[in-house]
């Protein structure tokens, strides 16, 4: 909240203080007399101007002539999108090493692990796929290192991680491929949030959530507006079930449980599963409502393809032991409202 009065306010005072006539110069002197250190309140100023190159260039030299790092370190990363965008990768890498130069002299780790991350795709649009390769895992090992990251590092840390997997998928190394898509799509979910998310994994199954279960609805909301097929369960005799597909335009009717599910028309076989659960334990064990349904699910769909299976819980749900039998099928990840755990 007082971030956002902040910005305001710096917004109130820079329009209120600038002319028409000297608006550039004089957005430019006032950052630097009041050194404004956020790139976020930077980049709320100068919104308008971060694809004008004359501009950029003009706060790269005034911010240099008056040691005003933040300044430099905005222009140069901006310069590095402008010609990144125009295909100017060569241009586009030197300003950006530029600016991630700047960011280590300031020790600003945040846009370190961004600028490695775009270096990074900026190779991989040359197909220089060592250069790339090199930058996005120098990404990933500075942004896991950071203690309790927030929301961006978190973004950034997917974002890496889903670029080693198109690298690896370009290399015909499918497992690697594999493994770096299925850590990239936990934060993703984690973060109910789907950009950049270039994998082949297509298919989700959710579930209508019932008897205070974590709501998945709007995540599959997300996905679907991203051209993702998604599907819920249908309850079969004896204790199976099987998942078809639907989309939120369409009907769900009541099974005799009481629980919404689609009609049975489209089978589908998810790749992506996320489960719901009363309860979990830190070794991915999961306690649910005693019927065996998605144990016996996960088992069957196992066998016919790779599926990544993530529960959704909330982190006052976690117990000691879930009691386990010969049946029970692990989950690969259960992603809670305050930390992820994995394999």
């Amino acid at each position: 909240m007082k971030t956002k009065i902040f910005t305001f306010f710096v917004l109130f005072l820079s329009a209120f203080s600038f002319s028409q006539k000297k608006e550039v110069n004089l957005q430019i002197e006032y950052l630097i007399e009041n050194k404004i250190s956020s790139l976020d309140i930077i980049d709320s100023i100068l919104f308008e101007k971060r694809k004008d190159k004359p501009f950029l260039e003009l706060l790269v030299k005034k911010s240099k002539e008056n040691s005003y790092f933040q300044g430099e370190l905005y222009g140069y990363n901006s310069l590095g999108r402008h010609f990144r965008d125009l295909s100017l990768f060569d241009k586009s890498i030197n300003k950006y090493k530029k600016a991630l130069v700047i960011s280590r002299k300031t020790k600003d780790t945040i846009s370190e692990v961004k600028i490695l991350n775009a270096i990074g795709s900026v190779y991989r649009r040359q197909d220089d796929v060592r250069n790339a390769l090199n930058y996005h895992q120098e990404a990933l090992e500075r942004a896991i290192n950071i203690k309790n990251p927030k929301i961006n590092i978190r973004q950034s840390i997917s974002n890496a991680q889903n670029s080693i997997g198109n690298i690896y998928l370009s290399l015909k190394q499918y497992k690697l491929a594999l493994n770096e898509f299925e850590k990239s799509i936990v934060i993703q979910i984690s973060l109910n949030h789907q950009l950049g998310l270039a994998i082949n994994y297509k298919n989700i199954g959710g579930y209508f959530p019932v008897n205070f279960e974590v709501d998945d609805l709007e995540i599959l909301k997300n996905f679907e507006r991203k051209n993702f097929k998604i599907s819920l369960p249908v309850i079969k005799k004896n204790f199976q079930m099987d998942f078809y597909q639907w989309s939120f335009t369409e009907i769900l009717k009541i099974n005799k449980y009481g629980i919404p599910e689609p009609e049975a028309k489209n089978l589908i076989y998810p790749e992506i599963l996320l489960v719901p659960l009363v309860g979990f334990d830190l070794k991915l064990n999961r306690l649910g409502y005693g019927g065996g349904f998605y144990d016996r699910l996960i088992k069957k769909l196992s066998q016919k393809k790779n599926i990544l299976t993530i529960g959704l819980a909330l982190s006052d749900q976690k117990i000691d032991k879930v009691p386990v039998n010969k049946y029970d099928q692990k989950l690969d990840y259960i992603v809670t409202n305050k930390y992820t755990v994995g394999k």
